[in-house]
């Protein structure tokens, strides 16, 4: 049995625990206590090293790491770090992943950029690559310049 993609540790452990609890059934009864013990604690090894090299490839960071311990720790301790693990990598990867909606944006530019330059004379001249015209700032009109300007000597 391996963990599925999308399935979280959580859902994965429910699953291995049902399953370990039906080969629980069909374990040996231990003459003693002490050999009692002795078996549990190999079970749950085994389960540990079960449940972490039938992982998703997701957590190799976190298994190897678990697996590096020394002595090896409880089953119920690897659980709390695998899920630990598993929603830091979530919320890691939330915070990584634009949101789902795809948007362009467009906007209209102009055939021709527009550049303005600032003259001596009190007026920008607007020049482009095909042409090069007045622009008078008063009326914002072109062709001529403020001190030509028809508007402004009209008053």
């Amino acid at each position: 049995m391996q963990q599925q993609p999308g399935q979280t540790i959580h859902i994965y452990i429910s699953l291995l625990q049902t399953l370990w609890d039906q080969l629980a059934i069909c374990d040996l009864v231990w003459p003693n206590v002490e050999a009692t013990k002795v078996y549990a604690d190999f079970r749950d090894r085994q389960h540990v090293w079960h449940l972490l090299m039938t992982l998703r490839d997701e957590f190799d960071s976190a298994r190897s790491s678990l697996l590096h311990w020394s002595p090896l720790s409880k089953l119920d301790t690897i659980i709390k770090d695998l899920i630990s693990e598993e929603i830091q990598w979530n919320t890691l990867c939330a915070e990584q992943v634009p949101p789902s909606t795809d948007m362009v944006l467009a906007t209209h530019a102009p055939p021709n950029p527009i550049f303005y330059i600032q003259t001596p004379f009190g007026h920008t001249q607007n020049t482009s690559k095909s042409s090069k015209r007045s622009f008078c700032n008063y009326c914002k009109k072109y062709d001529h310049v403020i001190s030509e300007c028809r508007r402004l000597k009209a008053k």
